[in-house]
């Protein structure tokens, strides 16, 4: 089973089940990916994420408790990703004091990904400890937003 994934706009997507071919096209070989599924996105953390947009501050843990602050774009009850102009590595330990809502963590991560986005990095980091509620209460963000759509549905559908 081969899958293939790609970036566009910085969102992953992901086929799965792909088959490649070899064609000649004017007597040049290349390659043919199809599948009959359609593609997704690439959800890497295997949780529903939420998008914060806020600026939120960090400590670099192997940096002797360097403080940072950076623009925390989303996180899920698994992991979190954040911008910033610094360079961060890959395996480094972040201590993120996470506020929204009616949550107030303090979330220690890895950075396991990093990509460029013109001058800042995108970071996308696993939670390694903290967040102890943090699971339930994504859960619950994401039902509050689901029954928000559904009324939102509902109104619109009693306008008609």
């Amino acid at each position: 089973e081969i899958s293939l994934s790609w970036v566009v706009d910085n969102l992953a997507w992901k086929l799965q089940d792909v088959q490649i071919s070899t064609v000649k096209v004017k007597g040049e070989p290349y390659y043919r990916i199809s599948t009959q599924i359609e593609a997704v996105k690439d959800n890497r953390r295997g949780a529903y994420r939420e998008f914060i947009g806020l600026d939120m501050r960090i400590n670099r843990l192997n940096h002797d408790f360097e403080a940072l602050t950076v623009h925390l774009k989303d996180i899920s009850a698994t992991g979190f990703g954040f911008l910033t102009n610094k360079e961060i590595e890959i395996g480094e330990n972040i201590a993120l004091k996470f506020q929204y809502e009616e949550l107030s963590e303090l979330l220690h991560g890895k950075v396991v990904r990093i990509q460029e986005n013109g001058r800042d990095f995108i970071y996308g980091c696993s939670i390694t400890d903290g967040g102890k509620d943090l699971g339930r209460i994504m859960a619950q963000i994401q039902r509050n937003k689901q029954n928000d759509k559904m009324n939102k549905r509902r109104d619109d559908k009693k306008k008609k």
